[in-house]
């Protein structure tokens, strides 16, 4: 209920039901999405003996001109669950994306998976623009990977919160990834700029004017940068990707923080505190 409650401050717009999450029963998580102002999905939980998934199995979302269908899957837990069924996630993946893909402009998958079942997902040939990975220990710097699909994951120990941003300028063509050339494009200035530090007021042609070595440094890293800038722009729909590191430099957000305490308090929690209120 807690974590519920901060999902609804939040602003949380779907959330994919995981294997783990039936560890106290399918009747507790059908509970848990009363108090909730947003929909609990999942495309592959059934009540034993049933076909319809339980919670509904995709959302379609809405910003500016585009609709994007969110669907949500999950692996199926090494633990028994008494009255549910958790089936293949690529068979109700199937299902449902040719349920929605002529009703939206792209296709999000929501994977509560293991490493086994995100290969079979990203290798059955689905019309899926991106993945969402969770219920991994395992975080990527950007979506580039061996597949054509572009895949988040942000880990599953609370380390990081991670952000996508994309520029859609034609709904016919694939989301590309550009989040691995922003990164080497700062990595780039993150040495020019060492040059210029060195250099003070001067100009780095002028400072290092008799040093041709470094100066040829400088001159690759910035046609570098100009070549991967260029690259960048003639991608119709770019995708960016980062994340945001949890340290001590993120402030506790008061109104969670109260809310942690008052928490604690009624299940008699003690101890101390633990950063969890970002």
């Amino acid at each position: 209920m807690f974590l519920v409650e901060n999902y609804n401050d939040l602003g949380y717009q779907a959330y994919n039901v995981g294997g783990n999450d039936l560890a106290d029963g399918l009747d507790f998580v059908t509970q848990l999405e009363t108090s909730a102002h947003f929909p609990f999905i999942s495309a592959n939980i059934t009540r034993t003996g049933e076909t319809q998934p339980v919670f509904k199995p995709y959302v379609i979302l809405s910003e500016g001109r585009r609709k994007f269908g969110i669907i949500g899957v999950c692996s199926k837990p090494t633990y028994a669950i008494e009255g549910c069924t958790v089936s293949d996630p690529v068979e109700a993946l199937s299902i449902y994306i040719k349920e929605i893909e002529n009703s939206v402009d792209f296709v999000i998958v929501m994977a509560a998976t293991n490493d086994a079942d995100e290969a079979e997902i990203l290798s059955a040939g689905l019309p899926i623009d991106l993945l969402l990975r969770s219920n991994t220990y395992r975080y990527t710097r950007s979506l580039a990977g061996e597949s054509e699909i572009p895949v988040a994951r942000v880990g599953n120990i609370g380390k990081y919160v991670g952000w996508i941003q994309m520029t859609i300028r034609n709904k016919n063509m694939p989301l590309k990834d550009v989040s691995k050339l922003k990164s080497q494009i700062d990595y780039a200035q993150k040495r020019l700029d060492s040059f210029k530090a060195s250099a003070g007021d001067k100009s780095l042609e002028e400072y290092y004017a008799d040093r041709s070595n470094l100066l040829n440094i400088i001159h690759s890293l910035q046609q570098h940068q100009a070549q991967l800038q260029a690259e960048i722009e003639t991608i119709e729909n770019p995708i960016d990707f980062g994340l945001i590191p949890l340290d001590k430099d993120i402030a506790d957000d008061p109104v969670v923080l109260q809310q942690v305490e008052t928490h604690k308090k009624k299940y008699g929690i003690t101890g101390p505190l633990e950063r969890i209120a970002h």
